[in-house]
């Protein structure tokens, strides 16, 4: 694994692994602090945004693929916060979800944090409203986003709660930071 800037300043990787060849590329402003490490059948990817928080994906080798399966973000900030800002998600549901490493390095969707910002319903991929909602402060982990034909942006979030829900949520309805 050989990680560099490129000449637009985004990061660029050159990997192999299981017999693969890959150039990765990854958005400076998705992710401004980026790393890969391999640990055997665990691709760990570092992507974290310019504050106090570390945020880590992880891949596993199964059947051919590096599938998507673990989340953490830890806050490094404040002592104080430690445990109320991080953030971990570790749900078998993840692996079923099929989200591809080279797909999200290609597409520059690595999987991230966001909090709601008030009561928010959820809808199913064709954009209908559910029952469902979530309230402020839950966090969820956005696996991906879409801009619909109102030109509406959406975010396909995943929340482990008393279930684990995959819908989506009005982007709008989300805080990045």
């Amino acid at each position: 694994m050989n990680c560099t800037s490129d000449s637009s300043n985004n990061h660029k990787c050159e990997m192999q692994y299981y017999g693969k060849k890959s150039v990765l590329r990854v958005k400076y402003d998705v992710c401004p602090g980026f790393d890969i490490n391999i640990d055997n059948d665990i691709v760990e990817v570092f992507c974290s945004p310019p504050r106090d928080y570390s945020n880590y994906s992880y891949y596993k080798y199964i059947n051919g693929h590096l599938l998507f399966f673990k989340y953490d973000s830890a806050f490094g900030g404040n002592d104080n916060l430690v445990d109320e800002l991080s953030f971990q998600i570790d749900s078998p549901y993840l692996i079923s979800l099929k989200k591809d490493f080279y797909d999200d390095m290609k597409n520059n969707t690595i999987p991230h944090i966001g909090e709601v910002k008030s009561k928010s319903f959820l809808f199913d991929e064709n954009r209908n409203k559910s029952k469902m909602h979530l309230i402020k402060g839950d966090k969820v982990l956005i696996l991906s986003s879409k801009i619909d034909e109102n030109n509406q942006e959406w975010y396909r979030i995943f929340y482990s709660g008393k279930k684990d829900i995959d819908m989506w949520i009005k982007a709008d309805a989300v805080d990045l930071n």
